[in-house]
């Protein structure tokens, strides 16, 4: 194995080990995180202990600690989270420091690189032993998630209305992690009273335009002067000069390009919340009057997952940004558009509810039966720490994987924690 990833797999089942710096302090892991897939660094949320002190944070791991300086991670601000740097070799002789100015301890590990399978989280495993009761608990944990996403919904709510409130949940389930706050940013802009004129007339292809100038992601803005895929762009280019709002484009540099899924490009997701916007205030009153008509049985919310998918134009069906092309598929799918429910639409209909005790119930039925997302970082990190493998669970427990995650794994509170130390609670 290469030693990168001998490291990595040690780290990852180093629970209850120590590893000691070049100066003799010794760092216990209670919780190593999980794996980063994305940029940054390689362990997300670890659990340290050093000194009779509680470190909490990120974990970069390299080969030689001179490695940190080769990688550019000393001027990357993504970096400043990291409270500790693991190595096979300390080849520099000293503290590592981070883009902020902060200085972390660089420490080797002390024992044979092999996984552990000795020292283990109270929960590994759990779901193998109770998976009816572990079900339960990660379903209340997700329920919980959903109510404190519906009182922030509910705020939202009260600001904008319900079409704007919706626009902005929207927009930011299709910015993901990366890139949410500018979707949001970039929604804001869409509510300029001057943009909303424009958006009454567009042609889709002006409206796609519309969102990539206003993001500044046309090729002209990211000064791209060679761009191979110019015939590509040009109607594109030719329509947001048209519109005459220029003077609203966000700077480009805000955006985060790179390590990121295709699919998940920004310009690609633009398009989708292009194609989207006719329909979100109708969507929006849709959602409010059958929460209101009291009907025998919620409806599925299945109804509102087709509403929000797209499946594109033979352009962008194919490509992920101006000629970089994709295999074709929807540019909003089923995957992505189960995520807007998730996270746009069912928060905005806790929100609707949080007065009305029956539909809550009714919500809360509803809830329970839709079918999970895809798999993300956590989830996957998630799954696996619990025993839960390819099983399929529907989103409200994904979304009580998250809450757990987050509340108590990145926090080293396993007795805690619903799924720790303790009985399950019946």
């Amino acid at each position: 194995m290469e030693p990168e990833k001998t490291l990595s797999a040690w780290w990852g089942s180093a629970t209850g080990r120590t590893v000691r710096t070049g100066s003799g302090v010794v760092y216990r892991i209670q919780y190593p995180g999980r794996l980063n897939g994305g940029s940054g660094p390689d362990y997300r949320g670890a659990v340290l202990h050093m000194g009779g002190r509680t470190l909490l944070g990120d974990v970069e791991l390299h080969v030689r600690s001179s490695d940190w300086r080769r990688h550019g991670h000393d001027s990357d601000h993504e970096y400043d989270s990291v409270v500790l740097h693991v190595v096979f070799k300390d080849d520099s002789h000293g503290n590592t420091t981070l883009a902020s100015g902060k200085s972390v301890h660089v420490a080797v590990p002390q024992r044979e690189l092999c996984p552990s399978s000795s020292a283990q989280l109270p929960c590994v495993g759990r779901y193998a032993v109770e998976p009816a009761r572990v079900s339960e608990v990660l379903a209340r944990e997700g329920i919980t998630r959903l109510l404190g996403k519906g009182k922030c919904a509910a705020e939202l709510l009260r600001r904008v209305g319900s079409h704007r409130a919706l626009l902005l949940l929207v927009a930011r389930t299709l910015g993901y992690t990366s890139n949410s706050a500018q979707f949001e940013a970039l929604a804001h802009h869409l509510c300029v009273p001057s943009v909303q004129a424009v958006l009454q007339s567009c042609s889709d292809l002006e409206r796609e335009a519309l969102l990539m100038g206003l993001a500044g992601l046309l090729p002209s803005q990211r000064k791209l002067s060679e761009f191979p895929g110019l015939n590509d762009c040009l109607s594109y280019e030719e329509a947001w000069r048209c519109l005459g709002l220029e003077h609203l484009s966000m700077p480009t540099g805000e955006w985060k390009l790179g390590c990121i899924y295709p699919n998940n490009h920004p310009v690609r997701r633009l398009v989708g919340l292009a194609d989207l916007l006719p329909s979100l205030r109708s969507t929006s009153e849709e959602l409010g009057s059958s929460l209101a008509s009291r009907l025998p049985q919620y409806p599925s919310l299945r109804v509102f997952e087709e509403r929000v998918r797209v499946q594109g134009h033979d352009y962008w069906r194919g490509h992920y940004d101006f000629h970089r092309p994709t295999p074709d598929s929807d540019v909003v799918g089923r995957g992505k558009a189960r995520e807007i429910v998730v996270n746009a639409l069912l928060p905005l209909a806790v929100a609707m509810t949080s007065r009305d005790i029956l539909n809550l119930a009714r919500l809360n039925t509803a809830i329970r039966a839709y079918p999970a997302t895809g798999p993300n970082a956590i989830t996957r990190h998630m799954r696996a720490q619990l025993g839960i493998g390819r099983v399929a669970v529907p989103a409200v427990e994904s979304q009580g994987m998250l809450r757990l995650f987050g509340l108590y794994c990145t926090r080293g509170l396993c007795e805690e924690c619903p799924l720790g130390g303790r009985p399950l609670a019946s």
